[in-house]
Order: structure tokens, then C-alpha cells, then sequence
């Protein structure tokens, strides 16, 4: 009797291993785990531009997983911005050929890294009726606008929209991370019920990679030379999304000697911060540059407090990939947010730290003293957080959902 077929999935990213950009980190994961549950993966990716500076080999075999790169992909340097998007425009057209000459069934699983690369599912479905499923990151073209790069009410953006909708129509399910994202993304499928065909799972974080500690045993916060009673931390990138700025200001008005702001990382918004605090003569704010991987869990446990910012408008536009981190660390969260938004929403079910309204500055300055002052309570949020991380965002638990999603999709023989 011959052996069932084993359910297969041919995911689509431009980021992967060797790429350790969260991306690139986060699918070569999921890639893995769904191998170990006996899944056939193939992933078709382009030619690795942040980890290294060079052409790698068209296929390999890694950890059980098939990894494939176009001929045409190229590889110029992720600083120059006409080679990004050459490296972009290579892939995605390398990477329909590709599928085109192998007449891929799928199922496709395709992440919105490049976000013009579910067009290529699309087309696949409509000539030779692939199967294939949506992972959004960031929702597109909804975010340009915020960002400076469009117009809302512009060609590219209704053109954009409009594709969507052929897009999104005939993919068979769509994976967002979270669930005001649902909401919006349901209103793009032009189909009735468009919510049953949308899956709410979120990313992860190695459960090993961060462990909770009192941030007076992290070797980094000592190396930092920080010696404070209160230590907030903000780690991660800080851009356009968020309103770093607010956090400068609450420590001006607080002016406590005991509180410390730690920034741990960079971004758009690197310079205005160092003008704020020289301006403002801020001594209890610093800034400390990212962090390698392998350091992560000793930086995110140096404070009391962690904190994150993300502004009203990206609303469940993005999900921030901190938060699991965040929740990992076993600190209580602090976070600037809308309360619809997934963040906000995990904070306040979980009872693991405090949410503030977007530009409530005096609100911000309440909840730090709150923190501050209620040690007890500080250390209860932090139990919570980390319990709530056990519980559901490992990659375990993530691959239940991945498989039970994949399983609905697989193609008829």
C-alpha cells in the first residue's frame, strides 16, 4: 500500500536564513518547526543582504527544510536604495518564474516581505489554480500615508487598494497578528464572511533566550554603569511608528533621581532623542545601541519596567514584534498605545503592566509613578507576564496554529 503523501507547504519570503533580521529569524523558525511536525517545506528566497555581502548557493538543505533562490535574484547592499529595490523587483519576478516552471500547487504561504509579493500567489491561482495563504506583517498600502509615501486619496494608493481586493478574494485564508488587524483586513475581502477565512496568530520568542532575572544580575546593566532604584527600558527599533518623544518628556516632567530611562537600540528617531535629552539636560536618560542575539535576554531583564510606544494611526496596522520579547523578559509592560490595538489589548487581558492613550503625556507620568511606587504590584504584573507568555506565545504553540491553518488549504489531488 503506497505512503501518504505528507502535507506540504511552500513558503515565499525574500528574508531567510542566513538573514537574522526578525523576519528572516522568525520564518526560518517557523520553517523548521513545521519540518519537525512532518510537514515538506520548501521556501523560495532571495539572495541574503544583511547578514552577509555575497551570492549564496541556488538550493540547499537546511534543518530538514528545502531552500531555493532565483537565478535573477540580486544582492546589492540593503543601504542603497535604487539596489533594494532592484533586489526586490529580481525576487519577486525570479520567484514567479519559479513557480511558473514548476506549477507549484502549493499551498503558498507568502508573507508581506516585500509587500508586493502576494501578487505573485494571486497570479499563480488564477493560471494553474494554486492554492495560497497570506501572512501579513504590515498592512499595506494603509501604512504609506503615515509614513510620507503616499497620498491617501492617491493613484497608487487606490490602484494599490484595488488589486488587494483581487488579491485577498481569492486567497484561501489570510494570517494576521492580531485582532483589530482582522478587522481591518476583513474589510479588503470583497467575499461574504471574510472573518472565517482570517486566522489571528501572532509571532514568538524562545522561551530559553530570555529568562526573567532581577535586573540587578544582568551583567548589562552593569556594564552600562546605570545605578539607579528604578530603571524603565525602551529596546528595540524607534522610528516613524512611534513617539519616542513622549517618553523624554514624561522624564523631564518627573525630574526624579531615582527613575532611569534606558534606550536600547536605534532608528529614525535616534538623533532627536540625543538632541532632547542634551537639550533638556536629561543625565538619567541614556542610549545604548542594539543588541546581538545572544545578549538579548541579559539587556531586555536590566530594568524594572519595560516600555513600548506605538502611535494611534498604525493601529492594527502593525503588530510590534517586542511585545513577545517584552513578555518574556517576566517585567511588568508600560505601553503608549490605542487600546484596540494588540498590544494594548494583551496588556490589559493579561493584567501584566499599564496602557496609556497616545499622547497623554500626564498619563504616562502617572503610570511611571504608579510603577515606581508599588513594588508588589510591579512584580505581580511581571509573574503574569511571563506566565501569559508561557502559555501562548511559544513557537509550540504557534506551529498548533500554522499546522491546523496549512491543513485546510492542502490541495486535492
Amino acid at each position: 500500500m503506497p505512503r501518504p503523501t505528507p502535507p506540504r507547504c511552500v513558503i515565499l519570503s525574500q528574508l531567510f536564513h542566513p538573514e537574522t533580521v526578525s523576519t528572516g529569524t522568525l520564518l526560518t523558525e517557523l520553517a523548521e518547526g513545521l519540518a519537525a511536525r512532518g510537514l515538506e517545506v520548501k521556501v523560495i528566497a532571495g539572495q541574503p543582504t544583511y547578514y552577509d555581502f555575497g551570492r549564496t548557493r541556488l538550493r540547499i538543505e537546511h534543518n530538514g527544510v528545502t531552500i531555493e533562490r532565483p537565478a535573477c535574484s540580486t544582492w546589492f547592499r540593503k543601504d542603497s536604495l535604487p539596489g533594494r529595490l532592484l533586489n526586490i523587483a529580481t525576487y519577486v519576478g525570479g520567484t514567479f518564474w519559479h513557480l511558473l516552471w514548476r506549477r507549484e500547487k502549493g499551498p503558498l504561504l507568502i508573507v508581506t516581505t516585500p509587500p508586493f509579493l502576494p501578487m505573485v500567489g494571486y497570479l499563480a491561482n488564477r493560471l494553474w489554480r494554486a492554492r495560497y495563504v497570506v501572512l501579513i506583517h504590515d498592512v499595506y498600502p494603509d501604512v504609506l500615508p503615515h509614513f510620507g509615501l503616499a497620498k491617501a486619496d492617491g493613484w497608487i494608493v487606490r490602484l494599490w487598494h484595488r488589486l488587494n481586493r483581487r488579491i485577498y478574494g481569492h486567497a484561501d485564508r489570510i494570517i494576521v497578528l492580531g485582532r483589530h488587524m482582522a478587522t481591518i483586513m476583513a474589510e479588503k475581502d470583497p467575499r461574504p464572511d471574510p472573518l472565517s477565512r482570517i486566522d489571528v496568530i501572532p509571532n514568538w520568542q524562545d522561551p530559553a533566550l530570555i529568562v526573567p532575572r532581577d535586573k540587578r544580575d544582568s551583567p548589562f546593566l552593569r556594564e552600562a554603569g546605570i545605578d539607579a532604584d528604578f530603571v524603565l527600558q525602551y529596546s528595540g527599533n524607534f522610528g516613524r511608528l512611534h513617539n519616542v518623544e513622549i517618553l523624554v518628556e514624561a522624564m523631564a516632567d518627573l525630574d526624579d533621581p531615582r527613575t532611569h530611562l534606558m534606550f536600547v537600540g536605534g532608528g529614525q528617531k535616534k538623533a532627536t532623542v540625543e538632541r532632547m535629552v542634551r537639550e533638556k539636560g536629561l543625565t538619567r536618560v541614556s542610549l545604548h545601541p542594539f543588541q546581538p542575539q545572544e545578549r538579548l535576554g541579559e539587556s531586555l531583564t536590566a530594568c524594572d519596567v519595560q516600555v513600548a510606544v506605538l502611535d494611534e494611526p498604525f493601529t492594527g496596522l502593525a503588530v510590534p514584534c517586542k511585545l513577545y520579547g517584552m513578555l518574556a523578559s517576566g517585567k511588568p509592560l508600560l505601553v503608549v498605545c490605542d487600546r484596540r490595538g494588540e498590544m494594548g489589548r494583551v496588556v490589559e487581558e493579561e493584567q501584566c503592566g499599564l496602557v496609556v492613550e497616545p499622547n497623554d503625556l500626564e498619563g504616562l507620568v502617572e503610570a511611571i509613578r504608579f510603577l515606581r511606587d508599588h513594588a508588589e504590584q510591579r512584580e505581580a504584573m511581571g509573574r503574569r507576564a511571563r506566565q501569559a507568555f508561557e502559555s501562548k506565545y511559544t513557537l509550540p504553540h504557534i506551529l498548533d496554529q500554522y499546522v491546523a491553518c496549512l491543513q485546510k488549504v492542502q490541495p486535492t489531488a
